[in-house]
């Protein structure tokens, strides 16, 4: 909730539109065999079906129970399939774009709809708060320098861990992103080598 907030104070501060910040504006529903082109509040659906079996263009407004639709063979939108029939679950309609979307509903969001950027973002939402402790954990070893040594080298270390960690989030993130690695990976690994230093740098911790 607190990301869905600051989300929209960013976008309201830089001046840009609300609602339309999504990283990936598409979401396919295999299940109703429609791939929807997220804009914000408004959403444009291309059923992917032989004509006849469905229209060629549907479009639905975010608190509407209903979608308008566009025949093989009209030239105007009329009444569609409910919202409930093409969205199958409420998640889906209360959130405008996954970034807007609680962690809960992100996570039928993926069930329903499986994406590896979404299951990145998913597994950065409930594991992105250990990178702190994992910092911590790492660099403190040099938290307390010997009698003839300064502050000044703990701090280098500091910034140098913290550059490189953000280096391997940044690494791994795109690989799971592009689904090269698992989404929990992209998250994992660089917690996994924060934890490694941490543990080969234990037996030459001072207090």
């Amino acid at each position: 909730m607190a990301m869905t907030k600051a989300n929209k104070l960013y976008r309201q501060i830089l001046n840009r539109p609300q609602g339309q910040f999504s990283t990936r504006p598409w979401l396919y529903l295999g299940s109703t065999g429609v791939l929807w082109n997220l804009q914000g509040a408004q959403r444009w659906g291309f059923p992917l079906k032989a004509p006849g079996e469905a229209p060629i263009l549907l479009q639905w407004k975010m608190g509407d129970t209903h979608s308008r639709a566009l025949a093989w063979d009209g030239l105007r939108l009329v009444q569609g399939p409910p919202a409930d029939r093409l969205f199958p679950s409420q998640a889906l309609q209360s959130a405008a774009s996954a970034e807007e979307a609680r962690t809960l509903d992100l996570i039928r969001w993926q069930v329903w709809a499986p994406d590896p950027e979404r299951a990145y973002m998913l597994w950065g939402r409930l594991l992105g708060w250990l990178a702190g402790p994992c910092l911590v954990l790492a660099m403190l070893s040099y938290a307390f320098p010997g009698p003839r040594q300064g502050r000044g080298q703990a701090l280098g270390a500091g910034l140098v861990a913290g550059l490189v960690f953000l280096g391997l989030q940044t690494l791994f993130g795109g690989a799971a992103r592009a689904s090269e690695i698992p989404a929990y990976w992209g998250v994992i690994a660089p917690l996994l080598l924060l934890l490694s230093v941490s543990l080969l740098r234990l037996r030459r911790l001072r207090t």
